[in-house]
Parts: C-alpha cells; structure tokens; sequence
C-alpha cells in the first residue's frame, strides 16, 4: 500500500517475518537469495495499513543436507534510515521529517531458529495468522540480531554460523527459521530487506548456489520505479488437479502481471490486478483480489508471475503488497491450501515414493505432546511437494492417543499431508509406556497408494515417569578463530523434569566437546543461575579447563534453569562442536546442546557461481564479486546450475581450497598453490600444469592430466581419491590416512616421501603409470582391501608395506643397497622380477601365520630373503622359487605345491620344512645353530651341506626320488624315511634314524649317539679313505663297501644283516660283528691280528679277498 500523506491514528501493532530454511539435496540450480532480484526487497511492516495481510509472513529456503560447512544466514540492509527512501531501499515510515507525524523508535529484530517443529509445526506454514490464528515461533532459537532502526544503511549483517545439523532433520534435509520482528507505538513502518546464504562471514553473501528458496505468502516492496520486474514461482505437486489460485492483496499501485503454466504458456490475467482494497476498507483476508486458473494437467514444477511496474517514479514512493497462491476456487481463501512460491524455476522435483516421520525416537514425560513431522519424500530421501493421505497407527501397552491440530483422534487414523507434502501430528499418553508408530500408504484405510520402493518411516515414543535432563542454549556461539579472548558463551538452559537429577554430590558439569580448540576462562569463579533455581553459583575446573563444574550446595529444583555468565578462553582454531551435560559425576556427557560452538575462520571465501563462463579471473563468476587469488582467501566451488566450471589462464595462489562432488577445477597448463586445507570430493583437472599443496581432507578425483600434483602437508582421505597427472610428489610431511582407497597414476615419476597409514590407514593403495615409482618412507599401511604397484617401483630405504588382504607387483622391484623391503600381507605376487643389492623379508599379516606367495623365480636382488621374523609361519608357494643369489632365511615352512624350490644359502632360524610336492628341492648350504629342518617331496633333492648344530635333517619318504647332500652332513639327527639318501662328504650326526632306504657316505661316517637303521642299508662309495668314528650305540642294519679307497671301522661295529664288500677295502681297527651273513665279492676284507671278526652266519668270499691276522686269506 502507498501511505497518503495524511495523519491517521494507527493501532499498536508488531509485524513478524519468518524464514525458514530447508537442506535439499545437490545439483540442482538454485537460488539462494530472496528475492532474487537486486533490486527486489521484502518488506516487514508493523501493521495492516502499512500493507501487509497479517502479522507475520513466512519465507522458505531450501538447502543441501550435502553441506557439511558452516552456514552464516545474511540480512541486508536489517536497519531504516529516517532520513530519505532513497538512502535506504526498500524502507518507508512516517515521522516527522516525512509526514509531520512522530513515531515512538521502532525496532527490528531478526531470530534465527532451528530444531524440531521450525518447519514441521503446521503455524510455519500459514498465510493468514490474524484469521486462522498461532505464531510461528516453533523451534529452537538459535540466534538474534536486534537493530534500532536509526542511522545509515548497515548493509549486509550476519548471524552467527550455523552447523546444518541444527535444522529440523526431515528425510535428507534440514529446516531453519528466520524470525523478523518490527516494533512501533504508533505510525507505519515498512522495513525492506533481503536474505541470503554464505559459507563465510562479512561483505557480500557469497550465495549457496544448491540452496533454493520459496515462500507461501510474498510480502513485496515495490519501489515503484519504472519497470522495476518481479518474478514468483508457485509449485503444483505432482498429480495435483482442479485450480492455481493466484492472490495479492493491497496492490494499489500500476503493475503489469503475467502468468505462465509449467510448460511456459501464457496465462491470461488482467493487466491491471482486481482492486483489493485500500487502507480503509481492507480488514479481512477475503478482501483479496484473486484470479484463478485450471491447471489441466501441468503440475510437478513451478508455474510463472511476472510483475513490471508500470510507474514512472525513480523508486522513493515505495508500496507493500502480498501475494499468495492456492487451490480452491478464490472464494474462500482461508480455507485454502496454499502453495509454496519458489524464487527462481523449479521443474526438476523428485516422485513421491514413501513417507518420513521424524524426530523419532521421543522421550517425554506421562501427558506430555511429543511432536512428529511426517513428510513424503522421494525414494532418495528429498521431500516432495503433494498431498498425501497417510493411515497413523499406534501399538504398545499404554494408553497412546493421536491428536492432530490439537483434536484427539482414533487408533488409528487418516492424516492429511498439505501441499508441500507435510503433516504434523502429537501423540500423548498418561503413563509410563513405548509406543510405536506405524504408518501406511497402501490404500489401507483410505490412504495414498504410493510406489514404496522404501518403507514408510516408524517412529517410536518413549513415554518415561522421570526423564533424563536436556541442555538447549539460547542460541549458537560463534566467532572468528582471531577473536580476542575471552568470549562469551551464549546462555545455556537445562531442564530437569519430575524428580531432580542434579545434587549436592556429583554437581553440574559442563564439557566441551573434543575437537573444540578453546577452553574455559578460568578465571569466571561465579556463575548466575535463573528459572527454577536461583542465585550465584561457585564454579570450578577440570580436563584442562575443558570441563566447568557448578557446585551445588543444597536442593536442586526441577523444571528449567538458565545458566549465564560462562566464557571461552583462547588459544582459538577453526572448530566446532556441542557442549555437553553430565549429572552422575562424570566428564564425559550424557547430553548434548542442540545449539553450537562455532570458531570460524577469519579468511575471505569466494564461491564459485559459474554465471559469466569458466574464467577463474571473471570477477562475476565468484560470490561475492571479485577473483580469489591470494594465500589468504579461500575457495569454494560448489556444483553450480550453469554446468560451467573455473579454468585457470595464469597462476594462482589460494589458501583453502574445496571442491565439492560433482564440481571440477581445470587447471590447464597453469600451477595453482594450496597453502592450506585441500578438500576435493569432485575433479581436478590439468594439462601440463600442477597443484602444490600442504595437505587437508581429500576424496574424490585429482587429475592433473600431464602437469605435477605435489603435496607438501598431511592429507585425509574423506572418500576414496583417484590422483593422475603426469608426476606426483607426496613430501616428506604429506602423509596420508583415513578409510579409503588411494590411487595414483601418474605417466612420469612418483615419489612418496611421506609415511601412509601411520595413524589411520588407508583400505588400499594402487600405484600405476609407466614411470618410476620412488618409496623413500619407512612404512605404507593398509588396512586391508588390497595393495597394487603396476609400476616401476624402487625403494631407497628400509620400508614395510603392509595389507591384511594382498600386495601385488605388477612390475620391476629395485630395492637399493643396505635396503630391507618388508612386505606384509596374506597374498604376495610378483610379476615382474625383484632386483637390486637389498633385502626382501615376507611375513604374514599377523606372525605366526600363512601367506600365499606367487611368482617367486623373478627374485633377482642380492641383499637376501627372509621368510618370516618368528617361528611357525608357514609360506605356500604358487609356481617356482627360484633365489640364488643371496642367502635366504627361514622361520618356518615353505610349501609347494608340486613345483620346485631352489634356494642358493639357506639359514634355518627356526625349526622349518621345505616341502615340494612331486616336485624337487634344491638347497645351498644349509645352516644353523639349533633348529632342525624337515624336507618332503617325491622329487630327487638335493643340498649343497648341512650344518644344523643341535638340529636334526628329517627326509621324508619319497614314492621315487632321493636326497643327495653334496657336501658334509652334520646334526643332531638324520632321520631318513623310505628314501635313498646320498652324503658326498663327513655325516656326523648324534642319531641317525632310517627306515628302509639306503644311506649311502662318501665321506668319514660318526653317529655319536644312537644308530637306528630299521631295515636301511648304509653304502660307503667315497672316492678316497673313510672311516667309521663313532657309532654310539646300535648296530648297523646292511653295510656295504663298494668304493675305490678303504673304509676303516675305527669302532666296534655290529652288522644285523649283511656285510658286503664289492669293490675297494675294509679294515678293522675295531671289533667286527655280522649277524647274518658276510660276503666278500670284490675288494679285499682285513682283519688285524688285535682285532676279532665274528660271523654268526653265513661268510661268503666270491671274489676278492678275506685277509686274516696271520696274514692267510
């Protein structure tokens, strides 16, 4: 309305704006200025004559619950200058200076309010309170601007930031409510202004380019200026029929409207708008003007207003009007459903699939309303605009009732959501009980049949005789990280109901939570107390002054006490966090503000908006307007409606740097550094340039295409990341952690200078690109999906790679002199060879345990092999082993499945075995102090020696090879089991055991303990003299001489079978016993005159010769 220049006594009236905020999903253009125009205001106004409907206005935005960041919510111009109108868009009041008229100082208030009930209570979403009556002050506060309205224009002020989680939380979003409030005794006042979202503070918003914001009910300032346009964007739900109902009220100036279906075809509506009134006639919502529509079948996205004002003023005559829309027919628009008025286009919106109910679950005292917001939701979780009718069941013990609209209802019960999909209803039950919420969209009972790809929602009420206390401050608090210190916390309120919970013995504690970087002032001593208890109270610290501790020194009442007078001690940094609430004693928090703590960051953000093409250095391509290219500014680029993303055409400098999924940064052929925080969940892009960075939270995709990525800070990992450029550097300080899979290909070299893993580990790691890759770090740590090198790999220091699951190498190993590669695993596969002068060591993921090694014959390096550090592991083998060239060492088993092992220097470090299969073994010298060696296998084996101290050689039975030693044979024990074994040197052992077989010696032969042939023949063949030392006790079972020098039995001996002489000598030096039978059948048998031969059975001489004392034959 334009306001005469005429005194008229107006009565005492309070004007309310309220804005609500929604989280919708990302990737959608979206606007998140209101109006959209920057010339557009809203106006709040004090009463009816000053041209508004009703006391209150209620405004949306929607925002993604895909935001993480901190959002500051942004008012412009809150003040009024009384000066000129001018000077101060959107802004008009009568005083003195304007209308002869004096005004008592009016005053301005902004609330911001969040938690449930900001969106759900049905009063959000009323166009006419002064007829259907409620306030929409439902929620929690969160914040509160007040301003007195004198002065210049104060230009865009902010709340305190706010953490999405804050809102209301139906199905993936989050609701916000913005509160404005005009006071005035007398006079008109109408205070314009805009709003808006940014992801900093100070200067311009820079906009939320996913934030989409509506209303239902539009209180316009038209400036009256000469084609001044506006345009409304009302919403028909899918499936909607029958009318669109297009409302103003108080329009009293020259405008030209237009309307447009959802599919752009023009509407025809009057130029000039039915009168609805003026200042002395309008008095009720009936009054306004109204022209209606069919909507045949164009619904689920936004039909179109346009209004041009018509006059020819310069806009300093400025008049309020309202407009709405709704179903019906026009002639009762308080019986209405009204739509939601989006301010940019909306044609995208999701199906209705199933229903949410939310918050759940609920603990309230007997007789208590506990609230849920039902709301229908597509099948990936947005909320939908439709009307919906929903079955609301309640099952449990007590005596549960539904109430809608403050009316009870029956069990169960049809509840209706309104057009934007919405519906509230209360449940109350007098005593102690849990109730559960069923809900049905089946046709059941008359409901909605919906596609229900995903169920309904349930809720669940806990009905409790005493509940727990809850801690809500008044509203957030929030400053930037170069605050001075101390800083005050907001007032803190806690409700006790029932009985007390708060005593004398354990007090009140107060925790920070974990992560905040501030502490308590400790030098607050005294705390004010109001509400239900009363006074002054003494305070303490603990936990570093993360804890402050209110005594309480009697009786504590219960129902709701504020608590001021607390502040935060420095030193500050950028975090945020809910303060905490304990009762029993304990620091650690049984309940949680659902206000917070925000430090923020005193750095500029400039957020990429896309709307003037892809140059970085195109000022109008950033929120606010200019070009971020400094080390202390940060950069945010959002997925953005236009599609057209930032293409860097020089260098740049930033210090943050995030770019969000489904976005991208191209850096072309340019270098962009990162001196802080790097948080890429989307793609970046190059060709031939490259990104240096410290480090910070990474996922998603870095493509550097032939440029450098070098990271010079720690980095974590929020998703998995994908880095390919042309080379890659991780420095010595970059290392990388957190639960995802890390790949990086690169054409050129890859150095990782930094350890991965060392606090949380990645689940894998892949290296790719045909370039080398450089490992210059002591440790790379997975937990556990899979570890692939497809490239070149080199390591210049001791390293351990580490993955529970595998570790593959697709290419050449280098490993540098001096150098031990450690590799950790359940399964190792080598494809291409291992080389260099260092050491390898194999072990399982947990020692002793198994790993499965493959390709074994590419192992070419010289610094040695070690399988396993303890005993018990056990190793098996695909395909051939194959390491010569160093001395490999063994914890263990190694097993393979029929293949070969062949091994050059074997260390035996623990009792081990060697099994082949049908295959063979072939060993070097085998060694050790004290373990023993057990080898099986149907192939022919063979060693070069055996020196096992105290161990023992165990050769397991063979269906046809044998086991040849090639040198000497010295151990504990040979035990031999069906097999020829062959020993081309000295056997010394303290006990050798056969059974069946031939032992044949070529060497001196000592048994120095126990000689156990169980049927096994000995054969001494060797080429020069031998000699039996030493045969504890036992007696050989079939001894045979078939060798071209002469053996001599130095000890008395006792053959049980057979003594055979074939070629070659034998002589006595000791007592000679043959139990069975003697043959002499080539070579020549001597028996010294000292010593006895005895002959049980038989004494054969074939040929050659017997030689007796007397020297007789």
């Amino acid at each position: 309305m334009r306001i005469n220049h005429t005194y008229q006594r107006p009565s005492l009236r309070q004007f309310s704006i309220v804005v609500l905020l929604l989280a919708l999903a990302a990737g959608v253009a979206a606007q998140s200025r209101i109006p959209e125009g920057d010339a557009n205001y809203l106006s709040a106004a004090n009463n009816r004559a000053a041209g508004t409907l009703d006391d209150y206005v209620v405004v949306f935005f929607e925002v993604p619950d895909s935001v993480t960041q901190t959002i500051y919510f942004a008012i412009n111009d809150p003040d009024m200058n009384f000066v000129s109108e001018t000077a101060d868009p959107g802004d008009s009041r009568s005083d003195s200076s304007l209308y002869g008229l004096a005004v008592a100082n009016p005053q301005t208030a902004f609330y911001l309010f969040g938690g449930n009930g900001a969106l759900s209570d049905a009063t959000s979403r009323t166009i006419d309170y002064a007829t259907q009556g409620g306030t929409p002050f439902a929620g929690s506060e969160l914040a509160r601007y007040t301003t007195a309205n004198i002065g210049s224009n104060l230009g865009w002020v902010y709340f305190p930031g706010v953490s999405p989680a804050q809102g209301e939380r139906i199905g993936n979003k989050y609701y916000f409510k913005v509160v404005v409030l005009v006071s005035s005794d007398t006079g008109w006042i109408k205070n314009g202004f805009q709003l808006d979202a940014s992801f900093s503070s100070g200067g311009t918003p820079t906009g939320i380019s996913s934030i989409r914001s509506f209303a239902y009910a539009w209180p316009v300032s038209f400036s009256e200026a000469s084609f001044e346009t506006w345009n409304l964007y009302p919403f028909i739900p899918d499936g909607q029929t029958g009318n669109i109902v297009y409302y103003n009220w108080d329009m009293d100036g020259a405008g030209a409207l237009t309307a447009w279906n959802r599919d752009a075809a023009v509407q025809s509506v009057p130029s000039v708008p039915p009168a609805s009134g003026d200042s002395t006639n309008k008095t009720a919502y009936a009054d306004a003007a109204s022209v209606v529509y069919s909507i045949a079948g164009s619904d689920s996205g936004t039909w179109r207003l346009s209004i041009v004002e018509q006059n020819s003023g310069v806009g300093d005559n400025l008049n309020v009007a309202e407009f709405w829309f709704s179903d019906g027919t026009g002639a009762a628009p308080a019986v209405d459903n009204p739509f939601r008025v989006y301010a940019k286009e909306y044609n995208d919106a999701p199906l209705a699939d199933h229903i949410g109910i939310s918050p759940t679950p609920q603990t309230v005292p007997p007789s208590t309303g506990a609230f849920y917001a039902l709301q229908v939701l597509s099948a990936g979780g947005d909320p939908v605009n439709q009307t919906v009718a929903i079955q609301v069941g309640l099952s449990g013990t007590g005596t549960g009732v539904i109430y809608v609209a403050g009316a009870p209802q029956a069990n169960p019960c049809l509840v209706t959501t309104d057009s934007s999909g919405a519906a509230q209803i209360e449940i109350r039950d007098a005593n102690p009980n849990t109730i559960s919420i069923t809900l049905l969209t089946d046709t059941t009972g008359g409901s909605t049949d919906l596609l229900n790809a995903l169920a309904n929602g349930s809720g669940v009420l806990n009905v409790l005789a005493n509940p727990l206390p809850t801690l809500s401050s008044l509203a957030n608090t929030s400053f930037v990280e170069n605050a001075v210190p101390p800083q005050n916390l907001s007032n803190i309120v806690i409700t006790d109901l029932v009985s007390a919970d708060f005593d004398s013995t354990n007090d009140l504690r107060l925790i920070l939570p974990a992560g905040l970087e501030a502490v308590f002032d400790n030098t607050v001593l005294t705390v004010t107390l109001s509400g239900a208890n009363v006074g002054s109270f003494d305070v303490a610290y603990a936990n570093g002054d993360r804890v402050a501790a209110i005594d309480i020194t009697g009786a504590f009442a219960v129902g709701t006490t504020t608590i001021s007078g607390l502040r935060l001690d420095g030193p500050y940094a950028v975090s945020s966090g809910a303060l905490g609430l304990s009762w029993d004693g304990s620091a650690v928090a049984a309940a949680s503000d659902d206000k917070f703590i925000t430090i923020a960051s005193q750095y500029a953000t400039y957020v990429w908006n896309g709307t003037a093409g892809t140059g970085w250095a195109t000022a109008a391509n950033w929120t606010p307007n200019g070009v971020p290219d400094a080390a202390t500014v940060d950069v945010v680029v959002p997925v953005v409606g236009s599609g057209d993303y930032p293409l860097l055409a020089g260098p740049i400098a930033v210090r943050n740097l995030s770019v969000t999924a489904g976005a991208s940064l191209d850096i072309g052929a340019q270098t962009i550094t990162v001196d802080g925080t790097l948080d890429i969940q989307g793609s970046l892009l190059a060709a031939g340039g490259g990104l240096s960075h410290p480090g910070g939270s990474l996922g998603g995709s870095l493509n550097a295409g032939t440029g450098t990525l070098r990271f010079t800070g720690p980095i974590t990992l929020t998703s998995d990341l994908s880095v390919s450029a042309g080379s890659v550097i991780f420095e010595i300080l970059a290392t990388v952690n957190g639960p995802y899979h890390l790949t990086v290909n690169a054409v050129g070299s890859k150095d990782f200078s930094a350890l991965i893993g060392n606090s949380n580990p990645p689940t894998g790691f892949s290296v790719s690109g045909a370039g080398m890759a450089t490992f210059s770090a002591a440790s790379y740590t997975m937990s556990g999906n899979t570890t692939v090198i497809s490239s070149p790999a080199t390591y210049t220091v001791n390293t351990t790679i580490t993955d529970p699951d595998s570790i593959t190498f697709e290419s050449t190993v280098t490993i540098d002199p001096a150098v031990f590669l450690t590799l950790q695993t359940l399964a190792l596969v080598f494809q291409g060879t291992v080389n260099g002068a260092g050491g390898l060591v194999l072990l399982p993921t947990a020692e002793p345990g198994t790993m499965a090694v493959t390709a074994g014959a590419f192992l070419t390096h010289s610094g040695g092999l070690s399988f396993g550090s303890v005993a018990g592991n056990t190793f098996n083998l695909t395909g051939l082993l194959d390491y010569t060239v160093g001395t490999a060492t063994l914890y263990g088993n190694l097993a393979a499945s029929n293949n070969s092992i062949t091994l050059g220097a074997l260390t035996v470090a623990s009792d081990s075995s060697i099994g082949t299969g049908s295959g063979s073994a072939a060993l070097g010298a085998v060694t050790s102090v004290a373990s023993s060696l057990s080898m099986s296998g149907d192939g022919d084996d063979s060693i070069t020696s055996v020196a096992l101290g105290s161990g023992s050689l165990t050769l397991s039975a063979k269906a046809a090879g044998s086991t040849t030693v090639n040198g000497s044979l010295s151990a504990a024990a040979l035990v031999g089991s069906s097999q020829n074994i062959t020993v081309a040197g000295n056997l010394a052992v303290t006990d050798l055991t056969a059974s069946g077989g031939q032992t044949a010696a070529g060497g001196d032969f000592s048994v120095a303990g126990t000689l156990n042939p169980n049927g096994g023949a000995v054969l001494f063949n060797g080429g020069a003299a031998q000699a039996i030392t030493a045969v504890g006790s036992g007696n050989f079972y079939g001894l045979s001489v078939n060798k071209a020098g002469t053996l001599s039995v130095n000890v008395p001996i006792t053959v049980s079978n057979t003594l055979t002489v074939t070629l070659g000598g034998l002589t006595q030096a000791a007592n000679l016993t043959v139990s069975t039978s003697l043959a002499v059948n080539g070579g020549t048998l001597t028996v010294p005159n000292t010593y006895q031969l005895s002959v049980t059975g038989s004494a054969t001489v074939s040929a050659g010769s017997l030689v007796l004392a007397d020297g007789s034959s």
